[in-house]
């Protein structure tokens, strides 16, 4: 052992140390204080006399000058001079001593006396702050973290997060770009060497969530398309607007509804009256929406007989979040008779619009209701109620992936001893 010898009045001391720590497990706390045993002897190297001395031990950031970063007092009792202390156990050794201090030097006082030189602190002393993570089984990390690996195709994970206000995260490739991480806002970036997508919280809208071309499916979103419809085998048409098919709509989010109706018209037309057939659409059963309305008019001069021609219409309506009833109507006007056939009503809900959607023109006419075999409210709950069950048997679909998901990565249970 190194000796370090100091003149103390009359006496003087020999003192080796060995700075050592507890062994460092990976799954349990590392200890906070650090074991350090030493002899003092006189300059002969005979042992101080058996008896209790008082020591000062202190940590510096220089071998000869510099600042104290730690302090501590304690009495110790010398059996055929050796000595051992926990230091720390005195004075806690701050944390941020080994985080921001490269190099570090252990100085001992007995009595009033400073044995000289001092002593640098070796790596066992930085045990307290791990370099490397082998074999590491989990355990809980608190405060900022930042993982990083050279290598091309390892993943690079940076946590940036202070207590009380939010943090970032950035995952990406070793070529992966680092710049893209928004200061203040949760971000999260995965980059791959043909595809990247990320989420930034800094944004709003679509801008708040890029990912690769066709990532997401039908069955993954609660706010996908969705279609209805109702078809009508025949209805004899009157001189006011009346029900002919309706369906409610159930939309989860803001959206758009495209109607579409068709339908196959037989005019009974009678010679020198003008006879005219209407389909329209609305989303008020007691009138037609104008710019729906498709007609068809048989003049006057035309020759008394049966004429029949397809109608359709279509038209797309904004809708809110929520149920709103759409209905084909239809009428007629000079003939004696019209009849509709094979009336098709189909809806579709889209969430998003690309471009500029032109509402509908308003509500015109009025329309006779007394005849419709049509309830909005039991719709509507037909509508709710099967929205409700494919929401329920999506989330149902997302739990069991979830499960068998936990099944893949625990590990699996230790077999049973055959003691």
């Amino acid at each position: 052992m190194k000796l370090f010898r100091c003149r103390l009045d009359i006496l003087s001391l020999i003192l080796s140390g060995i700075l050592l720590t507890g062994v460092i497990s990976a799954f349990a706390n590392v200890p906070k204080t650090m074991s350090y045993q030493g002899m003092a002897t006189d300059e002969l190297g005979t042992p101080l006399p058996d008896g209790e001395y008082s020591f000062r031990f202190q940590l510096w950031d220089h071998p000869v000058a510099g600042t104290i970063l730690w302090d501590e007092f304690t009495p110790l009792t010398t059996t055929s001079g050796l000595f051992t202390h926990q230091l720390g156990s005195i004075t806690p050794i701050p944390d941020s001593v080994f985080t921001k201090y490269d190099s570090l030097y252990l100085a001992i006082h007995v009595g009033p006396q400073g044995l000289s030189p001092r002593i640098p602190v070796a790596s066992v002393g930085y045990a307290r702050r791990v370099g490397t993570l082998d074999g590491a089984s989990g355990g809980d990390v608190t405060g900022s973290v930042t993982l990083r690996d050279v290598t091309y195709d390892e993943l690079k994970v940076s946590l940036n997060a202070s207590p009380g206000s939010p943090g970032n995260i950035s995952i990406a490739r070793g070529d992966g770009y680092w710049g893209m991480s928004i200061s203040g806002q949760p971000y999260l970036g995965l980059w791959g060497p043909d595809r990247l997508a990320w989420f930034d919280l800094s944004e709003s809208g679509s801008a708040s969530v890029v990912l690769p071309s066709n990532a997401i499916q039908a069955s993954e979103m609660l706010d996908e398309p969705g279609v209805g419809s109702d078809n009508t085998a025949s209805v004899t048409l009157t001189g006011t607007p009346q029900f002919l098919a309706g369906r409610t709509m159930t939309a989860p989010t803001d959206g758009y509804v495209l109607v579409i109706a068709t339908a196959h018209a037989s005019i009974l037309h009678t010679n020198g009256t003008q006879s005219t057939c209407i389909l329209g659409l609305s989303d008020d059963m007691s009138s037609y929406v104008n710019s729906t309305m498709s007609r068809i008019s048989l003049p006057s001069i035309m020759p008394s007989a049966i004429y029949e021609f397809p109608l359709a219409t279509q038209a797309i309506f904004p809708i809110s979040a929520g149920s709103q009833a759409y209905y084909v109507l239809g009428s007629r006007t000079g003939t004696t008779s019209a009849v509709v056939y094979d009336v098709q009503l189909s809806e579709v809900f889209f969430p998003t619009a690309y471009t500029t959607v032109s509402a509908p023109t308003p509500l015109s006419g009025s329309a006779d209701i007394s005849s419709a075999p049509f309830d909005p409210d039991a719709e509507r709950l037909e509508s709710e109620s099967f929205n409700r069950k494919r929401l329920e048997d999506e989330l149902a679909r997302i739990s069991a992936e979830l499960e068998a998901v936990k099944e893949k990565i625990q590990p699996e249970a230790p077999a049973p001893s055959k003691d």
